[in-house]
């Protein structure tokens, strides 16, 4: 007997970081070229989709958050039945954990996992490939997530992805994030008028990737860069202050995600983790702060698993 897809499917949405990220020029369409390493992260959203007989809704823990077709959950919805001529809908709950708008590619997620969560709702009609391209016009980060890679190259507009190997064992993160508002165009502007001189060496396809999997995190912290930092940093004089905090409060390296603002601080393990997150918390108590590690597949999980270290500090989106 064929098994009958499920009614209803909860899915967490993971946030990701830009270990590394440079800007090679602009292309005809007026997005940038971009060549990013992104690392997927165990902190996450929840999203609950059940099946309807027609219609998108959305509800969703955050009132600030729109519920209608300006949300990436409800046009990736929308996308998916229009792509696969399927009659139906889907009613949708989220719930945020994943700061908003801070660089961690919280809405490309969310959009991720409804393409995932309703093809395994209508059996399976699309494959990954087309689930990426349908992913791809949603956002850039959305083939990512699609991917389901851990660790991955972005080119082009940093959603034509080629996985790597994951790390043997996760990385460890601070995440901060000012709860100031930045404007992803506002940044790139900024970057085209910055001088050439400042867009970081190409990284090694190999190397970075090799120093993620089995390097020390003191030399891979030497490694990270965001070609972005200085357009940030320029708009965002805030952003200077909080790398600083970082670095003084003993992260090995600091780096702003994406167009930011979150900005984390790569730490050696888990308790260096805590007890930097712990002190960054107490000094700067409207910040918010998180803990984060890689979220490494099923496979490679070890007994380091813990409970708890997702949003347990600060002013986590709950």
């Amino acid at each position: 007997m064929t098994p009958v897809p499920p009614s209803t499917l909860t899915l967490h949405p993971p946030a990701k970081l830009n270990l590394y990220l440079a800007v090679l020029g602009r292309r005809p369409d007026g997005y940038h070229t971009l060549k990013t390493l992104y690392e997927r992260l165990d902190v996450a959203d929840e999203l609950r989709l059940t099946r309807r007989p027609a219609g998108v809704t959305l509800t969703c823990s955050d009132p600030s958050i729109p519920t209608d077709d300006r949300n990436l959950v409800v046009r990736a919805a929308q996308l998916f039945f229009q792509a696969t001529a399927l009659r139906g809908g889907v009613e949708a709950a989220l719930t945020k954990r994943i700061p908003v708008a801070g660089g961690l590619g919280g809405g490309s997620s969310d959009a991720a996992s409804t393409l995932l969560g309703l093809n395994a709702l209508c059996d399976a009609p699309l494959d990954r490939a087309r689930l990426m391209a349908l992913g791809g016009q949603l956002g850039a980060d959305v083939p990512f997530f699609v991917s389901e890679a851990t660790v991955a190259w972005g080119h082009e507009r940093g959603d034509a992805i080629v996985p790597v190997p994951p790390p043997a064992t996760p990385l460890w993160h601070v995440l901060v994030n000012p709860g100031i508002p930045v404007l992803t165009p506002e940044v790139y502007a900024q970057f085209d008028r910055l001088p050439a001189a400042l867009t970081p060496p190409q990284a090694d396809d190999t190397l970075l990737p090799r120093l993620v999997r089995t390097g020390d995190p003191a030399v891979l912290a030497g490694c990270l860069a965001n070609a972005l930092e200085p357009a940030i940093e320029a708009s965002y004089p805030a952003i200077r202050r909080l790398k600083a905090v970082l670095s003084e409060e003993g992260a090995l390296g600091v780096l702003v995600s994406g167009s930011g603002p979150t900005t984390f601080g790569l730490v050696a393990d888990q308790a260096q983790a805590q007890a930097l997150a712990a002190r960054v918390q107490r000094g700067q108590p409207d910040w918010t702060v998180l803990v984060a590690r890689t979220a490494l597949p099923a496979s490679a999980q070890t007994s380091r698993r813990t409970a708890g270290v997702r949003g347990s500090l600060g002013r986590a989106v709950q």
